[in-house]
């Protein structure tokens, strides 16, 4: 079964796409903890390997980054950026922002801008995780971001 999702990811390096998301939430449907061994990610080549955490403690993440040979760690839970600032010191952050569209968002990524290297914005749902579903991207444009980002959301 893992095969089939490493031959996809391999398949997707060669489409071009620079990242590759591996969830490390345990509540997640997709988690891949349990279900495909840290030596096979790490002998992995071609594309930048994201471990994607929720409200994780440092130790545990950097122990998954060095167990699974990760590029980078996206962080989609309450992560403050003393935290961010810890894990930035040590490997490519990402730090994901879950928006309803009504946020001052200039304000809420300030604290953050000097401990991660990009932001992500998603809609904001009941739960963690994604929701197929776009939000107004046009409140980004009001934010003036200092920092390249990612869109996810529909």
């Amino acid at each position: 079964m893992w095969y089939d999702f490493l031959q996809q990811v391999r398949e997707l390096a060669a489409w071009g796409a620079d990242y590759a998301g591996f969830i490390f939430y345990q509540k997640s449907p997709r988690f891949v903890g349990d279900k495909i061994s840290g030596t096979d990610l790490k002998a992995f080549a071609g594309i930048q390997k994201v471990g994607v955490f929720v409200n994780e403690t440092a130790d545990r993440i950097l122990q998954v980054v060095s167990d699974y040979g990760l590029h980078a760690v996206q962080l989609h839970g309450d992560e403050t950026p003393e935290f961010c600032k810890a894990l930035f010191a040590e490997i490519t952050v990402i730090k994901a922002f879950r928006v309803k569209g009504d946020e001052n968002l200039a304000a809420l990524l300030a604290p953050y801008e000097d401990y991660v290297d990009y932001f992500l914005f998603d809609t904001k749902a009941q739960e963690y995780g994604g929701t197929g579903k776009k939000f107004d991207w046009s409140v980004l444009e009001q934010a003036h971001i200092n920092k390249p980002y990612f869109l996810s959301g529909g």
